[in-house]
């Protein structure tokens, strides 16, 4: 599949990730000269290795010429933690909207303080209780959330060894404990964070 030059972007290479992860038949992308970036080509890079692993073939990426030199803002599925305002009606919202959604589903994080138009809406409930073809997300509106990374914690504490924290490990835990999450939820996440720590 040739899609250079084509003027896709960082938000538009998460949405093509997507499509990617549960695609067996393309084996070659070809996305040369694209403004791609960094976080664009991870998305890329990640959906193609769980692809790859799924369905068992080898892809073969071109990414030449997408500012992989560059620092973009752009959505960073490897390090998803904190807050979002996503346009409802755009598709590269709904896309970030599942992947952070898949991640709590996992247990390793948390959507807090979720949003539409004042209406506190219970996302991560729906994405621990129900199935992901179950999921009945809004359309439109501007959706507020914070994301609570809870693989954060668990990577970057080992109190045995006494290392010390990264910074988005202590970002995360400074957020449950400032934050204005009940004090239920904050017990809940930080129990779940150290669970397996002695």
């Amino acid at each position: 599949l040739d899609l250079s030059h084509n003027r896709i972007s960082s938000e538009g290479s998460v949405v093509l990730a997507a499509g990617l992860e549960k695609c067996a038949c393309v084996h070659t992308l070809k996305i040369d000269g694209n403004p791609l970036y960094r976080a664009g080509a991870r998305s890329l890079w990640l959906a193609s290795a769980v692809s790859s692993d799924l369905f068992r073939l080898r892809r073969l990426l071109s990414l030449s010429e997408c500012g992989l030199s560059r620092d973009m803002d752009a959505f960073e599925p490897t390090e998803p933690a904190g807050k979002y305002a996503l346009d409802l009606r755009l598709v590269y919202a709904h896309t970030i909207l599942r992947v952070l959604m898949r991640i709590a589903a996992e247990g390793n994080g948390m959507l807090v303080d979720t949003s539409l138009g004042g209406k506190t809406l219970q996302l991560n409930k729906v994405a621990t209780t129900q199935r992901e073809d179950e999921w009945l997300l809004p359309k439109t509106g501007t959706l507020v959330t914070r994301f609570l990374w809870l693989k954060a914690a668990h990577e970057h504490h080992s109190p045995p060894t006494h290392t010390p924290m990264t910074d988005i490990a202590k970002e995360t835990i400074l957020d449950i404990l400032i934050g204005d999450l009940r004090p239920v939820d904050q017990n809940v996440f930080l129990k779940a964070a150290f669970a397996n720590r002695k």
